[in-house]
């Protein structure tokens, strides 16, 4: 169920035309102003095409784009007309390659693209993002430009230094993140394939059509760089501004809770509708609206980090306009989202005194030492060691953090077949914690997690223990920023992905997991002469994880092979 236009906590209905708005909108395809054509097509040796204008108002060409490095190179019967019908013909000369441009017909405050094509025998094929998507997994890619028409979902980045854009279109407006909903425009141009000059040249709600060549992208529906552009955009009758926090535009609300207000740009339409996510309506409600301006409460916050995405909307002839809104507040440190680090855990002791912290507080650091006789064991069920920020043991009360005497994932006693704790692992500690004489330690609790997984099931990570595909691809998930082991078998190599001597390195996947351009042996470059993988191998890899465009892999060049079928380097630390 859907959260519209609550106040406070309960829910009505809202529906306000905002004045004082943006004049600066130009819309495509509107009633007042239409074409025969949008496309128009002339041919190579030179020629004309004539199109039909139906107009409510005086009409006007603006024709910037129509010139090259060899001059204007089209031509127009006229550049402006009177309400009513009329035509236009344009004119070019001949031209052995391909060129395109877009023109603007200006009318009454509504603008019409036409695009224009001398060289094609007929304008590409306009198709939705369902289709673009559809025909990239079916294998159609790289061959031919298509035109894909859709909403703007999400911006990634639109860059007045290079001149381009990296963003995401569907057919709804909405983004999913499935690589099945949505097609990404990589590196993407302006209109008439200039580059852009505005980081706020278009919103997300607005309806785009971009010529595009197709491409398949590690899984990621996309199009190719450098060649799409945008050949027509609609903006959207309504626009999310910025949201403010305590007067800071897209400012943080606190852990105890606070408000946001959105400032929205409304322009036609049947009034402002919002939509809280359903997810988010235990803690966020709408306080007030007040003309353009919607005001959110957030309640406190005894958990991590946690935000939403909020959508309003606007309906005019029965089309559906939107735009979208995050709200951000801050966790409680000491939480299971929000763990301390060791020094704020070191902090939140010495504040308590002689003290034991009245609830469980989370904390995560490096397992630097393990205490003497501190192993887990079967007969207490319990470790004791030491973490501190940087895996480094000082001795030092000021920078270690000792987890005396607590249980294991799960909470539960440490049982034989578990893994053990080692040097290096990367853990989350859940106590309640105090300081025995001097030294800042729990009082009582457990492991939380190892290397970002809460079970030992697939491994934790360790030498000893090493993940095994499921539990690495579970712990680049978790965002675990140790170094961890990882072992099984080859299944895959990718595409030039065995040891060269030119990189030294491979790439190769376990399964779902990647090993990319790790090292050889003694995280050393491959030589000629040294084995070569190959499917079926036995591999156990070591380096850092991260997951990149949906998939977990070893960040590239930071990790290499401890042993290849029971081969090994020379014994390192870990």
């Amino acid at each position: 169920m859907k959260l519209r236009n609550i106040f406070g906590i309960l829910a009505a209905s809202v529906a306000l035309m905002l004045t004082g708005c943006s004049e600066n909108y130009e819309v495509d395809n509107l009633k007042g102003l239409t074409v025969s054509s949008s496309y128009v097509s002339l041919p190579e040796n030179g020629g004309s095409n004539t199109i039909s204008i139906s107009a409510n108002d005086a009409w006007q060409l603006d024709t910037t784009g129509t010139v090259t490095k060899d001059g204007a190179w089209l031509q127009f019967s006229t550049l402006n007309g009177s309400a009513g019908q009329s035509e236009l013909t344009i004119y070019a000369g001949a031209y052995d390659d391909r060129r395109t441009a877009t023109i603007k017909l200006i009318s009454g405050g509504q603008t019409q693209y036409i695009n224009i094509i001398q060289g094609d025998v007929a304008a590409p094929q306009v198709i939705s993002v369902a289709q673009a998507v559809s025909m990239i997994k079916a294998g159609t890619q790289g061959t031919k430009s298509y035109l894909v028409k859709g909403v703007v979902c999400r911006i990634q980045e639109i860059s007045t230094q290079y001149g381009n854009a990296t963003y995401w279109l569907s057919d709804d407006g909405n983004y999913v993140g499935d690589n099945a909903h949505e097609i990404q425009v990589y590196r993407g141009m302006w209109l008439n394939g200039a580059k852009f000059t505005d980081a706020n040249a278009f919103s997300v709600g607005d309806k785009m059509t971009v010529s595009a060549v197709l491409i398949d992208y590690q899984g990621i529906p996309e199009t190719k760089s450098g060649a799409c552009n945008v050949v027509s955009l609609e903006k959207s009758l309504i626009k999310c501004d910025s949201i403010y926090v305590d007067g800071v535009k897209d400012g943080v609300i606190p852990a105890k809770g606070g408000d946001a207000t959105a400032f929205i740009t409304l322009k036609g339409g049947d009034g402002l509708h919002v939509t809280v996510p359903e997810d988010a309506q235990s803690w966020l409600s709408i306080k007030a609206i007040n003309g353009n301006e919607v005001v959110f409460h957030a309640n406190a916050n005894n958990a991590g980090a946690r935000s939403t995405t909020l959508t309003f909307t606007t309906t005019k002839d029965n089309v559906e306009y939107k735009t979208t809104g995050v709200i951000n507040q801050d966790g409680s440190a000491g939480s299971k989202g929000l763990p301390f680090t060791v020094s704020e855990a070191i902090s939140y002791i010495k504040s308590l005194g002689d003290a034991t912290s009245p609830t469980q507080v989370y904390i995560k650091g490096t397992v630097s030492e393990i205490a003497k006789g501190g192993e887990f064991g079967t007969k207490y069920g319990n470790g004791s060691f030491f973490i501190s920020e940087d895996g480094t043991y000082s001795g030092s009360n000021d920078k270690d953090f000792e987890a005396y005497h607590v249980l294991w994932l799960g909470n539960k006693k440490w049982a034989e077949g578990n893994a053990q704790i080692a040097p290096g692992a990367e853990v989350v500690i859940c106590a309640t914690v105090k300081s025995y004489k001097g030294v800042p330690e729990t009082a009582s609790g457990y492991v939380y997690s190892v290397n970002g997984v809460t079970t030992d099931a697939n491994g934790i990570g360790t030498l000893a223990a090493p993940f095994n595909p499921t539990g690495a691809v579970e712990a680049a998930n978790a965002g675990v920023k140790a170094g961890v082991y990882v072992s099984g078998k080859i299944t895959s190599i990718a595409k030039n992905g065995t040891f060269s001597a030119q990189y030294g390195n491979a790439t190769f996947f376990m399964d779902k997991f990647e090993a990319y351009r790790v090292l050889y042996l003694g995280n050393r470059k491959w030589d000629e002469g040294d084995t070569q993988i190959k499917e079926g191998d036995d591999v156990t890899i070591f380096g850092p994880l991260t997951v990149y465009n949906g998939t977990a892999e070893t960040q590239g060049n930071k990790g290499y092979i401890v042993n290849l079928n029971g081969k090994t380097a020379a014994k390192r630390r870990r």
